[in-house]
């Protein structure tokens, strides 16, 4: 694994980690199958997003109710794992927003991996 490893059979960040704004759209999906993730879809967005915004749907190739979001614009990342049974943007908002992680562009190699911890813990969570 690239972004993860496994010590004593709990599933943890790597150091050796690239910085985000080092991260093309094929590595995070690479991230997120570490995870346990698969593509539901993916989609570019248009309009003043910034160039080479994109919003990508997964689900969790365990629980398909689990679902994570990553949605890129403007050089920053907003990323969010819910379980939740709807599909797509209809998702309850509270829960969003309480599982959501921001990554911005000039975030260095230590904010990454906590943000990286975080989601980790946040997909965890999700199964208690």
């Amino acid at each position: 694994m690239r972004f993860f490893a496994v010590i004593d059979g709990k599933k943890v960040v790597s150091d050796h980690l690239q910085e985000p704004c080092d991260l093309g759209r094929d590595d995070w999906t690479q991230l997120f199958m570490e995870l346990g993730f698969e593509i539901e879809n993916q989609m570019d967005l248009k309009g003043n997003h910034g160039e080479g915004a994109f919003i990508d749907y997964y689900y969790h190739s365990q629980d398909y109710d689990l679902q994570l979001e990553h949605l890129h614009k403007m050089g920053d990342h907003k990323i969010w794992a819910v379980r939740s049974k709807k599909r797509g943007r209809t998702k309850n908002r509270d829960l969003v927003k309480k599982h959501s992680i921001m990554l911005a562009s000039d975030m260095g190699y230590k904010e990454f991996k906590r943000a990286l911890e975080n989601l980790l813990e946040s997909v965890r969570t999700q199964y208690q």
